[in-house]
Order: C-alpha cells, then structure tokens, then sequence
C-alpha cells in the first residue's frame, strides 16, 4: 500500500539511515524544519537507558526555481544549543546533509 502511495505524492525529505530514528518534518516560509529524534538506544527489551549516536543522511527535494542557501543544525546533545552551520552537497534536485543523532537534532533547510 506504501509504494502507490509514495508515487502519487513521494516524500519531499528523506532519511538513510537507522529505521529507529525518528522524522517529523514542516515548512516556516523558506525553511524546511526536519526534527530527528534517536531512538536506536532502546532495544527489544527492558534495559538501562543508553545513548547511541548514529550517523545518517537527510536529503530534501528543493523546489524548481530554488536552490538551498544555508543548512543549520541545533541540538541541546552539543555543547551550545545554538544553531550551527553545516555542509550540504546538491545533486540534481536534491539537497544532502550527512549527520549524527544523538539524541535529537533540529535541521532547518533555508531555500531562496
């Protein structure tokens, strides 16, 4: 049932990575807000709680006329919760930002 789903109206933001993180992404005029919540360190049974970063790629379709014009990332894991700037790379119509997960991670995507 997924896949017609996914060609009548594919995704505009994308995750590779580990299954267990979470994605929730909005729109706040020319920024995309993608929220990333880890949950890898939960496993199958009860446990002490742990923290497991994991590395992932987030990739978002820009717009036809637009192209990206900053990538931020803020996290209350790094040392300032301030939004920090990160490297996008572009191919075709989509823009790549590499990542790591600790716990959660908001990555706003500024397009013009």
């Amino acid at each position: 049932l997924l896949a017609p789903v996914r060609a009548a109206a594919p995704p505009r933001v994308k995750l590779v990575g580990d299954r267990r993180i979470h994605l929730e992404a909005g729109r706040l005029g020319d920024d995309t807000i993608v929220q990333l919540v880890n949950f890898s360190g939960f496993g199958d049974t009860p446990a002490a709680f742990k923290v497991t970063p994991a590395a992932c790629s987030l990739s978002l379709v820009v717009p036809a006329g637009k192209q990206v014009k900053a990538v931020t990332v803020s996290s209350p894991d790094n040392p300032s919760p301030a939004p920090r700037p990160v490297t996008w790379t572009v191919s075709g119509d989509e823009a790549t930002v590499a990542l790591t997960v600790t716990q959660y991670s908001l990555v706003t995507i500024t397009t013009g």
